[in-house]
């Protein structure tokens, strides 16, 4: 079922009238908090660059106005179509892949070469138990709700039914990789005798900017790499939930579970501009009145609701319609998506950095998003 909507659609189709209601405000909200989230933690690691520069010292305020400006500045491009959304997410998640593998390979040099005793970083692997494990899973399952930005654009694809499953596929099994391997780089590249703590207590302790600090470590202006990261990171996820907002909330407006002018089509663009601003304005609401850690907890919570409903639905689709539906990608083993197990995946590194200090500059610092946007570039796009 390429269509726009995402979840919403699925749980639409799957599960009685009730829950599509509720399941696609739970969406739209979920993802314009995340986007709200995303701006916000641009603002902070920009602050951040600014105080490490010495050039100014940052005001709370001005950290408001600039997640502000960001978020403004991304419902325009958006509004404007998906052509230059993808090639502004394009250049985005290239610049971050490049700065990622700078800081992955300076943390294994660090890890073979200066700290012998890398492999003691691991030995207790569960510091807070299987509770601290469900926490850091439920905490950052944010980090894998980009997959569904790949399925929100069904109706702007070229043969979907190929492309979509492709394009998931190949963001699964790159972010899953991506993650891994930054996290045990810079779990095992940092030295616990330096700092008397264990090293993933030493960057939990130092909240959002923990990474910064452990980088500090690896490479001469390893702070700063790490900084123009989290920059790049933010606006390639900023970039995305805006876009995938915006298809929610217009496929409810074609369903009439919002006004039916969220459904409208711009004239011009041929996008949902009034669904696109008018998830943007709630983005501006949240990124003012709420910090950062109360925008990842709300966020991470509305989409392990939701995503509870798609995977159910998944299961009552292939009941309700059987052998009517094509199926591209055959699931036999598990017939939930992989937004069930994804976690479990992240899960074992996730518990080594979350749980000490649960703010999300750390865990989020690579987020699915920047990959779906470029894999939706190189799906053909009908405008």
């Amino acid at each position: 079922m390429p269509d726009t909507g995402g979840g919403y659609r699925w749980v639409r189709e799957g599960l009685p009238r009730p829950n599509s209601f509720l399941s696609g405000w739970m969406s739209w909200f979920a993802h314009t908090i995340a986007g709200s989230l995303y701006a916000v933690a641009f603002a902070a690691f920009f602050a951040h660059l600014l105080t490490t520069t010495n050039l100014i010292q940052p005001s709370p305020l001005f950290e408001k106005g600039l997640a502000a400006l960001a978020i403004v500045i991304f419902t325009f491009i958006n509004v404007r179509g998906t052509s230059p959304t993808s090639k502004v997410g394009n250049v985005i998640t290239i610049t971050q892949i490049t700065i990622i593998g700078v800081l992955i390979v300076a943390a294994l040099v660090a890890m073979v070469f200066t700290n012998p005793s890398w492999p003691d970083n691991f030995t207790n692997f569960f510091p807070k138990g299987m509770s601290g494990l469900v926490i850091a899973m439920g905490l950052t399952f944010i980090a894998f709700e980009g997959y569904e930005v790949i399925a929100q654009t069904g109706n702007e694809l070229k043969n979907p039914k190929k492309n979509i499953p492709r394009a998931i596929l190949i963001s699964l099994c790159v972010v899953i990789a991506i993650y891994i391997l930054f996290t045990f780089s810079f779990i095992g590249g940092l030295s616990s005798e330096t700092y008397d703590q264990p090293s993933w207590q030493f960057i939990g302790s130092h909240g959002e900017i923990g990474i910064i600090e452990a980088a500090k470590d690896f490479l001469p202006f390893g702070a700063l790499i790490v900084i123009a990261g989290g920059l790049v990171s933010t606006l390639a996820a900023l970039n995305a939930t805006t876009y995938s907002s915006s298809r929610v909330s217009y496929a409810m407006g074609t369903h009439y579970n919002l006004p039916h002018l969220f459904g409208r089509i711009h004239s011009k663009y041929k996008t949902p501009a009034i669904s696109t601003i008018a998830s943007g304005l709630i983005m501006l609401f949240m990124a003012i009145t709420l910090d950062l850690t109360e925008i990842a907890f709300a966020a991470s919570v509305m989409f392990l609701f939701l995503f509870a409903q798609v995977n159910y639905a998944a299961i009552t689709i292939r009941r309700l319609y059987g052998k009517k539906l094509d199926y591209k990608l055959q699931n036999s083993i598990l017939p939930t998506n992989s937004y069930t197990w994804s976690p479990f995946c992240r899960g074992p590194f996730s518990v080594f950095v979350i749980y000490p200090a649960p703010k999300l500059g750390n865990c989020n610092y690579l987020d699915s998003d920047w990959l779906c946007n470029l894999q939706v570039l190189h799906l053909k796009k009908r405008n």
